[in-house]
Parts: structure tokens; sequence; C-alpha cells
């Protein structure tokens, strides 16, 4: 059994193939209407034939005046800069900080005593810390 849909499909399928070839034949049809391309070869025009034609013809030349020089004398290029000067340091503005106490810091999380991590692990994870710290332009080193 054929469903309503894939009439509706086929039908409107059919009508764009229909219409594409009305085209293709409009097109073949205003294409024999043009005369075909000449068979002899295409010539290109010489500058050297420029003088004789007065449109064309280079502007007389005094001879007595002097060439034309720039008013301003061409400047040497800029210098290529290839990395950011670094800053200096800032002075401290505020010299009378004092670190907060570390008892303010919340004391970690017991871990249960079967889990411990391997030394290597814990070195790794502080060589990134650091990496991360040295993007930030902070220095630090982790114990």
């Amino acid at each position: 059994m054929i469903s309503l849909g894939a009439l509706i499909h086929l039908g409107l399928a059919l009508k764009a193939w229909m219409l594409r070839a009305a085209a293709r034949l409009r097109r073949r049809a205003a294409t024999t209407d043009r005369p075909p391309p000449p068979r002899y070869p295409r010539v290109e025009p010489t500058f050297e034939d420029l003088d004789l034609y007065p449109g064309f013809a280079s502007p007389p030349q005094d001879l007595d005046e002097p060439p034309f020089e720039p008013a301003v004398a061409p400047s040497a290029p800029a210098p290529r800069r290839t990395r950011a000067p670094t800053r200096a340091p800032q002075p401290r503005v505020n010299t009378r900080y004092e670190t907060p106490p570390l008892a303010l810091l919340a004391e970690p999380k017991k871990q249960p005593s079967g889990v411990k991590l391997p030394q290597e692990a814990l070195e790794h994870n502080a060589r990134l810390l650091e990496g991360v710290l040295e993007d930030f332009s902070v220095s630090g080193h982790a114990l």
C-alpha cells in the first residue's frame, strides 16, 4: 500500500525534474542564437603604438625644469619589535601589611587510613601547581 506522503513526494519530484529539463532546453536554445567565436588568433595591444594616438600620447617634458622631488624625504623603516619589553617591578605601596595567622585556615579533611597517595603523584601535582603559578607570574614553590 502506498501512503499519501509518498505520492505527494513523487509528484513534487516529477515536477522539479520537468522544470529543470525545461530550463536546460531553454538554455540550449539561447546558446544556438549566438554566433560562433572567431577563428583568428587574438592580438594583444603593445605599448609601442601608443604614441600614434593623441589621447594616449605621453605629456611633453620640459627639459628646463628639474625632475620632481618629493617634499618629504622617505623615512627609514620602523625597527621590528621582537618581544615585549619586560616591566620593572612596582615599588611596594603598603609595607605595613601583615599576613593573616595560620589559625584562620580550616583543618584538612581526614583521609581514610587505608588511602595513601604515592610520592610520584604528589610530586607531579606539585610541578603542575608551580607551572600554573608561573603562568600567572607568581613565584612559588610547592613543598
